[in-house]
């Protein structure tokens, strides 16, 4: 761990663990050179748990496990004593960009802000499957977490992006040994909570959440209808990710898209700054062969993804699954593939009429048809061949896209 100086910014780490064998020293390893303390609160481990954390130099506490995530996650800060605190897990991984002095752009931003937020991606099996903007840096004695199973932030801290850290989260791996031990425990948590207090309206969403990553769509449905049901009484602190959550069960799960494009109009209307509800709204259009459908959600995905890369903090904090290369080249391979099909009507309107032309009027039409076709832009990969033979169908190959007949 760091040994800064007299007049340097400390950062501690502050940590809450439980059997994390399996994730810890990953954990440790990214952040022993980065920090100059780690403090952990251990509640129960029956694994190397603590052994591991010792090796680091981590201080630990042992505070028996009382059903309260956030009890114990404020009495880790509570031990902290450097100037900023890092909340970490044992299944996330910090990284920091080399050569990036993190303690001195904490020192910066503590000049006008109390907390700092990093991008967190949570990671299944080695891909990164969605992503968040999330407070981890806080000032020492400025931050606080209420909430049972899922630990909020006690009120609104004003905070500021550190651009290019990432905070990798591997608690979604399916493969993970212990997952399901975790959505036991979670689940019988949030049942508890939500039979405590019917009105703590998050709870509705995270339970939804948690029962369709673990594939109980029925249930997912169920508890994410009542969420969406209490929106304008949530007001501003809503998630609209619910509305991707539940119109992609339908899409790939239900197979039912009526009740997709239910939840995609209201998504859309309420949040029209949401990415991912375009983007479902693409897989919808797909579905049901709209192509009007999938191009307009394209376009508004497209519009609204260089946005984000522009100012990442417009994703604000809620989780985005639909922020990445490969989303952004589906969406446009939808504008691709929709154009390709309104070229594919109208060349058939032009075959169909070419009988009825004048030669002169047909020869000049067939030359324009030529012209434009090179024009076109097409990838390497796509070949076409037009033949313009009014007695002959017209035929475009488009190898690699897929056929088009016109």
């Amino acid at each position: 761990m760091n040994n800064p100086g007299r007049n340097a910014t400390r950062l501690s780490a502050a940590m809450m663990v439980r059997d994390e064998e399996a994730n810890l020293e990953r954990c440790l390893s990214a952040i022993r050179d980065v920090v100059d303390e780690i403090i952990v609160v251990d509640t129960g481990s029956k694994d190397r748990t603590v052994e591991i954390a010792r090796s680091f130099g981590a201080v630990v506490y042992n505070h028996p496990w009382e059903n309260d995530f956030s009890k114990h996650r404020n009495q880790s800060i509570g031990y902290c004593s450097g100037d900023w605190i890092l909340v970490i897990d044992a299944d996330e991984e910090l990284v920091v960009p080399p050569g990036f002095d993190l303690k001195r752009a904490l020192g910066d931003v503590g000049k006008t802000h109390d907390t700092a937020a990093v991008m967190l991606v949570n990671y299944n099996q080695g891909e990164a499957v969605s992503q968040l903007l999330h407070p981890r840096f806080f000032k020492r004695g400025t931050v606080a977490y209420h909430g049972r199973v899922h630990n909020r932030i006690v009120g609104e801290p004003d905070c500021i992006l550190l651009p290019g850290i990432e905070l990798k989260h591997y608690g979604y791996d399916r493969e993970s040994p212990v997952r399901m031990k975790k959505f036991e425990r979670s689940k019988a948590l949030m049942e508890e909570v939500l039979r405590e207090t019917p009105t703590d309206y998050q709870m509705l969403m995270q339970i939804s959440e948690l029962y369709a990553d673990y594939g109980f769509y029925d249930e997912a449905i169920k508890y994410g209808d009542q969420y969406i049901s209490f929106r304008e009484k949530i007001g501003k602190g809503f998630n609209p990710t619910i509305f991707f959550t539940l119109a992609n069960i339908a899409i790939e799960e239900k197979k039912d898209p009526g009740l997709a494009r239910k939840y995609i109009l209201e998504g859309s209307r309420a949040f029209p700054d949401y990415l991912d509800i375009w983007f479902v709204g693409i897989k919808l259009g797909n579905m049901v062969v709209d192509h009007r459908l999938a191009q307009n959600c394209a376009h508004e995905y497209i519009r609204l993804f260089e946005r984000y890369q522009k100012d990442p903090s417009l994703m604000g904090m809620k989780f985005i699954h639909t922020y990445g290369p490969k989303f952004v080249a589906f969406a446009a391979y939808t504008l691709a593939a929709a154009g390709l099909y309104q070229a594919s009507a109208a060349f058939e309107v032009i075959h169909n009429v070419l009988p009825m032309l004048d030669d002169d009027y047909r020869k000049k039409l067939v030359d324009q048809v030529m012209t434009v076709v090179p024009q076109m832009r097409l990838p390497a990969q796509v070949t076409v061949v037009p033949l313009l033979d009014p007695e002959k169908p017209v035929e475009y190959r488009m190898e690699g896209i897929g056929g088009a007949r016109c």
